[in-house]
């Protein structure tokens, strides 16, 4: 991870994350598809994979349909600039 803000590559991407843990049904969702057995054989595609549907996951629970106004507008920059790799990334349980 970088260290862009409290370890995360920016405050979009720590908020994100901090508020996926703080949810319980958020939270299993991330912790199962950080964890889930690998359906491709690299690595880096797996994690851009991943990383797109925790995006997708996002965007159906806070955008609606019409977009409407600067708040709309600003939550969409925040949602693009989430490093959603890095979130997968912190959630993959290590096997020892």
């Amino acid at each position: 991870m970088s260290d862009g803000y409290n370890g995360y590559a920016n405050y979009p991407t720590w908020a994100t994350a901090l508020w996926m843990d703080n949810e319980p049904a958020s939270n299993e969702y991330l912790y199962d598809l950080a964890n889930r057995e690998p359906v491709h054989e690299a690595e880096r595609v797996e994690l851009l994979d991943k990383a797109d549907q925790l995006e997708e996951y996002v965007k159906e629970m806070l955008l609606d349909d019409k977009p409407n106004g600067l708040g709309y507008d600003l939550l969409r920059h925040a949602i693009d600039v989430i490093n959603w790799r890095e979130i997968v990334n912190s959630h993959i349980e290590v096997k020892v």
